[in-house]
């Protein structure tokens, strides 16, 4: 039985609604670092509910993790999986924590950071925190880190530590170079074949990719041609064919997505406007978004 580390992103989603003070957009004004010692300093005092991280978010993609987690058990891989949050830092899944809103996507209303610089600064500053964990501290075994976009700047420095002292890391997702680590880049023109929504893309790839093991450890040689050719037989790149809608039908969907969750902000708002076969430029459904909102 082998051993296999997995640190997964976590999800905009959860089961608990965030707790008073614990929405980025509740942190007082001031520097970055001071911000994140507000955050930390709340995280600790915080004495309500809290479950465990693996059943704290929600949603498909976040199902899509734990099956990654769950195939890697059926390759008796003896799985330990973290989870890389804007809100807590890096922690192991059975940890618990308070239900919470913080994000590295721009554009919302919980983001810790407006600057690639800036996520990288709140990064750091989580993971210096008392008990924080780094990608570096993670036991020298195979890991398998499956990384959304938003991740791939703020975690850029972790891994290039990590990456230097474990060879055999292999990273799944985002589209920049990640360095030291062998790397299977986000490949949307897999969704034909491997299903379901783009947001779980990349869980569904890194199933896909230890499916593909057969016994070989994690990062062997062979496994990037033979990955590389299956891509070049399946992959279906995607062609949008989205309708063009007016303002005023656009503002009625998003005040029905508004109804479902009053917490929405105009940028997942927009990815979910687009998914349902929708055509509108940013900055037009920022302002749409905007009106809906003021309109309630």
């Amino acid at each position: 039985m082998g051993q296999l580390s997995i640190v997964v992103t976590c999800t905009d989603r959860k089961t608990l609604l965030p707790a008073s003070g614990l929405s980025a957009r509740e942190l007082p004004q001031g520097s970055l670092p001071e911000r994140a010692d507000t955050w930390r300093a709340r995280l600790r005092s915080f004495d309500g509910e809290r479950r465990a991280l693996r059943d704290l978010y929600k949603g498909e993609a976040w199902r899509r993790s734990l099956d990654v987690e769950k195939k890697a058990t059926e390759l008796n891989l003896a799985p330990t999986m973290y989870v890389a949050s804007a809100g807590l830092g890096l922690r192991q899944v059975d940890e618990v924590a308070p239900g919470y809103a913080a994000t590295f996507a721009t554009g919302h209303a919980d983001s810790v950071a407006e600057s690639a610089g800036g996520a990288r600064q709140w990064w750091s500053a989580l993971s210096a925190g008392p008990a924080a964990l780094a990608l570096a501290d993670l036991p020298r075994r195979p890991t398998l880190i499956v990384l959304s976009a938003a991740y791939a700047v703020p975690l850029a420095d972790d891994l290039r530590a990590l990456a230097s002292t474990n060879p055999d890391v292999l990273v799944v997702g985002a589209v920049q170079p990640m360095p030291g680590a062998r790397h299977v880049v986000a490949n949307r023109a897999l969704r034909a074949e491997l299903r379901g929504t783009a947001m779980s893309l990349n869980q569904r790839m890194a199933q896909a990719w230890l499916d593909r093991l057969d016994g070989r450890p994690l990062t062997a040689p062979e496994l990037f041609p033979e990955w590389d050719r299956w891509v070049e037989r399946v992959q279906q790149p995607e062609i949008w064919d989205r309708t063009p809608i007016s303002d005023e039908t656009a503002i009625q969907a998003i005040r029905s997505m508004i109804a479902t969750n009053d917490r929405l902000t105009w940028s997942p708002a927009l990815r979910q406007f687009r998914d349902s076969g929708y055509a509108c430029e940013q900055k037009r459904f920022k302002r749409l978004f905007a009106k809906a909102s003021e309109e309630r």
